[in-house]
């Protein structure tokens, strides 16, 4: 563990060195089955948000694209808009 570490680098760390690590299977879930089979959305909707899954995952696996000070560039169709309440 390095000093100045995330609480997420220190989690991360401890579960690595754990010895039930080697018991653990890393699994990566590939699709969204859920948006993939909604029989109400239309193509357009089901395009738009299978482009939103991605953004999301893509910021999570930190393969995002980022600005020169390291901070994630956030697509515009990304951002969900608040509706009225």
């Amino acid at each position: 563990m390095s000093e100045g570490a995330s609480p997420a680098q220190i989690i991360n760390s401890c579960i690595i060195s754990s010895p039930l690590w080697a018991l653990f299977r890393v699994d990566k879930l590939a699709k969204n089955m859920r948006l993939l089979r909604d029989p109400h959305l239309s193509e357009a909707d089901r395009a738009r948000r299978l482009q939103h899954h991605e953004d999301v995952l893509a910021i999570g696996d930190d393969v995002a694209t980022k600005t020169e000070n390291g901070e994630v560039s956030v697509p515009a169709t990304t951002v969900l808009q608040q509706s009225p309440c």
